[in-house]
């Protein structure tokens, strides 16, 4: 058999070495951007997208469903959403109507900041019924 000529592409970061048999990549970073402000930067699209987490604390009570919730699932097993969805009321189609009825939720609400995205901005003549 002849011997394989091996050929390299060597990019111009440096950062990848591709052979016909072998894929050699270092660890060294494509451009030079600080740690921090890297971090600063995922941080800023983040806070773009996502609101920002509540500065309050969660009530004693709720905190203590929470617990009482993770310790039945670490000591039995039990887990709260399997057994939701195993309750007959949950698997009602009248539930989803009814929990938003009473929970007051926007049915075609986003968590999105307004200014990326606005469900309720949309003319009239853009939904099904008006064409």
């Amino acid at each position: 058999m002849e011997e394989q000529e091996e050929k390299e592409y060597q990019p111009e970061s440096q950062n990848v070495s591709v052979s016909t048999d072998r894929i050699e990549i270092s660890s060294e970073p494509v451009m030079d951007v600080p740690a921090e402000e890297q971090q600063k930067e995922e941080t800023d699209l983040l806070e773009k997208w996502l609101p920002r987490p509540p500065k309050e604390e969660c009530s004693d009570e709720l905190q203590e469903k929470i617990i009482k919730l993770l310790v039945l699932k670490k000591t039995t097993g039990r887990s709260f959403n399997a057994e939701l969805r195993n309750k007959k009321e949950y698997r009602n189609p009248d539930l989803l109507l009814y929990t938003v009825n009473s929970q007051e939720i926007d049915p075609i609400g986003s968590r999105f900041d307004k200014a990326a995205f606005d469900p309720h901005g949309y003319d009239k003549s853009d939904f099904y019924d008006a064409i």
